[in-house]
């Protein structure tokens, strides 16, 4: 899906570059599609890395665009990290991003829908901004270790009431 909307974005902007960052069984199948695309030079394949925050901070927009998740991490890093993120709605993937409007949902699998989210991030830079500000905040609301343990604290008196 992603390499599909990945040639929805480049035809409109060309400049766009896509980095795919994790491996598995699917990287060649993947790494050969991309290339039957076209997309040789707008797609980079970074496998698995240890060095996520400069690559966070070297990304424009970060996606998600999964058939099944629970509560992903790297949504969670990428609102962190002050990123817009485009993902599916699946899993916790809404509980995220909806309170914080630090992202647009789209359905799973819907590469039409994908691109243009993508896009309609792309296009405008203070869209972009105000939902990176909004996941950063939201994740120093709500995931930060003082409201974790507030959380918990919370949980405790309440099972011992």
């Amino acid at each position: 899906c992603l390499l599909d909307a990945a040639r929805q974005v480049v035809a409109e902007r060309p400049e766009a570059r896509f980095a795919i960052i994790g491996d598995g069984p699917e990287r060649e199948a993947l790494q050969s599609a991309a290339a039957q695309a076209g997309l040789s030079a707008q797609v980079r394949f970074l496998g698995t890395r240890s060095d996520m925050p400069p690559v966070y901070a070297a990304l424009d927009v970060f996606t998600l665009p999964s058939f099944s998740e629970g509560m992903p991490m790297t949504v969670l890093e990428a609102m962190a990290a002050g990123l817009p993120v485009v993902a599916s709605r699946v899993g916790g993937i809404p509980t995220l991003l909806e309170p914080a409007q630090c992202g647009i949902l789209c359905p799973p699998g819907d590469t039409a829908a994908l691109a243009d989210a993508l896009l309609r991030v792309l296009r405008d830079e203070t869209l972009a901004n105000r939902m990176g500000a909004a996941g950063q905040q939201h994740i120093r609301d709500a995931y930060s270790s003082r409201a974790m343990a507030e959380r918990y604290g919370e949980l405790y008196r309440e099972v011992l009431r």
